[in-house]
């Protein structure tokens, strides 16, 4: 499911009107019909429930117009408040007026002077917003802003067309009054803003109605982002062949570890070895070892070359790129530590290593301190697995400029250097160097502690190891971290899982909601 900008919205609203043929009206009178039906099987009693429809000057007033003839049609009696004259209407809105003339449906006009019909909202059961679209930008000034506070303090359960008025549809950023929604139902598309908070406080459950703006459309408008689903991830993980062996389920080496941060690879080798790979080394400082192989069982480790302070020195570079032959894919970084060497040694081995490779946590540092290397086109496409500070850091920017646009942030950074990056965050975001988006849509706030990304990191490089493509291999892992949370919570309170507990959920959710092997479909 794509995941569209107002821009991108607007451009597929106009190719279906001019280049198929299919009349504005028609569109709206879809919109509208798609609304009220969705609030038919959303309240059994709806007829029995008292009906605001607030409606402004544009095509969201004229949508939410056509949602109070059919709901009069349905036998309701909704009322409708204007927040413009209705002189002021124009267009396809203007033209949804005679029909509820015609049936006497009330229409009220909200005035300057008269604040009555504002105060009146509250005695509905359901308040439909339909004021501003999906077109509108900035801060919503008086007397819009007044209408817009009544409706947050009603008791009534509001319902928003297209988007929550007072929302951008491109950034999750909230510039002023907007409504807060139960339920927004969409055209279409979902927006942007509906995955990124503030604004995902504001748009409440989210249900798309079908307008039938056709395929061919939306492949020729080429919207930048889609959600990750379990379409893309679940149901394309196969099935362990019947005969496979450790070497042929993936071979993954993890490096890092400092004294003080030993947990941190050691849950990118749980992550992975819950995630199906055959098998998983920790290349760690030599001094670290005997500590590393009594947290290990399954993974195992090799003692490395290491500096006075205990990390991994410079020189440990040639003991890693000797592995290349015998190992699929490597994670550089988790507690890996801010040492000059171990610094040195991020990049030396990001530069030297031509498998596929996962950058993640002190080597990220790292890079942002030393700056970034040339990524051969040749090789697989690195995996970057920064956080939003970790982001501004190494695209040397504001952190409130990635917080602000991330999807942007994380596009321009990955087609720049040649990479898969995957932003962490709510949501997490992950695109390539041909500029795909995928959003993610699991997820909860039990993952917000130390070592979840560490076991992130593990996972997405078990399906590295097993030869998956590294930017689905990035969608395939951090849908499945956040599928694995969301288990959990289902179960048990988020504040009381921790990061080794979520990579240890990731065998149920295979088998529970996916096409786990063993069990025929």
């Amino acid at each position: 499911m794509h995941l569209l900008t107002a821009a991108e919205m607007r451009e597929c609203d106009r190719r279906t009107i001019e280049d198929l043929g299919v009349p504005g009206p028609v569109l709206m009178e879809r919109a509208g019909s798609g609304i009220a039906w969705t609030l038919r099987r959303r309240f059994p009693d709806l007829a029995r429930r008292r009906v605001w429809i607030v409606c402004g000057k544009g095509n969201n007033g004229g949508d939410g117009l056509v949602v109070a003839r059919h709901l009069h049609d349905l036998g309701l009696n909704p009322r409708i408040l204007l927040t413009d004259p209705p002189a002021e209407i124009t267009g396809d809105a203007a033209r949804q007026i005679p029909p509820l003339l015609d049936r006497r449906i009330p229409l009220e006009t909200m005035s300057s002077r008269d604040r009555a019909s504002i105060e009146r909202l509250d005695s509905g059961d359901i308040l439909v917003d339909a004021i501003l679209g999906t077109g509108f930008k900035g801060a919503v000034t008086e007397p819009k802003a007044e209408v817009i506070e009544s409706i947050n303090r009603s008791a009534a359960f509001v319902v928003s067309v297209d988007i929550p008025s007072g929302l951008s549809a491109d950034s999750g950023t909230v510039a002023g009054p907007a409504v807060r929604a139960g339920l927004t139902v969409t055209m279409a598309f979902p927006k942007r803003s509906f995955l990124f908070w503030p604004a995902r406080e504001h748009v409440g459950e989210w249900v798309v109605v079908d307008i039938g703006i056709p395929n061919e459309v939306v492949e020729t408008v080429r919207p930048v982002a889609r959600l990750l689903t379990h379409e893309d991830t679940l149901a394309r993980i196969a099935p362990l062949q019947r005969n496979a062996h450790k070497g042929a389920r993936g071979k993954l080496l993890i490096a890092g570890g400092s004294p003080g941060l030993t947990g941190a690879p050691c849950l990118a080798a749980r992550g992975a070895a819950r995630a199906g790979a055959g098998l998983v080394r920790i290349v760690v400082p030599r001094s670290l070892n005997p500590i590393i192989e009594a947290k290990l069982t399954e993974p195992m480790s090799f003692p490395a070359p290491e500096t006075d302070a205990g990390t991994l020195a410079a020189k440990a570079r040639d003991f890693v790129l000797s592995l290349r032959e015998g190992w699929d894919a490597l994670v550089l970084g988790p507690g890996l530590g801010r040492h000059p060497e171990s610094e040195r040694l991020a990049r030396d081995i990001l530069e030297g290593w031509q498998g596929p490779l996962l950058v993640d946590a002190d080597a990220l540092n790292a890079l942002a301190e030393e700056g970034m290397p040339e990524i051969s086109p040749i090789r697989p496409a690195p995996v970057f697995t920064p956080h939003y500070g970790e982001m501004a850091r190494l695209a040397g920017v504001p952190l409130p400029e990635v917080a602000g646009a991330p999807i942007d942030t994380a596009r321009r950074f990955a087609q720049r250097h040649g990479l898969v990056v995957v932003l962490k965050g709510a949501p997490t975001i992950i695109s390539d160097p041909t500029g795909r988006v995928l959003v993610n849509t699991t997820g909860n706030p039990c993952l917000a502690t130390g070592g979840s990304g560490d076991v992130l990191s593990g996972i997405i490089g078990a399906f590295l190891a097993q030869g998956v493509d590294p930017y689905w291999a990035a969608g395939w892992g951090v849908y499945l971290h956040g599928l694995a949370a969301d288990l959990l919570v289902s179960k048990r309170a988020e504040r009381s899982i921790g990061p080794g507990e979520v990579a240890d959920a990731i065998g149920e959710v295979l088998v529970t909601r996916g096409k786990d092997s063993r069990r025929a479909p």
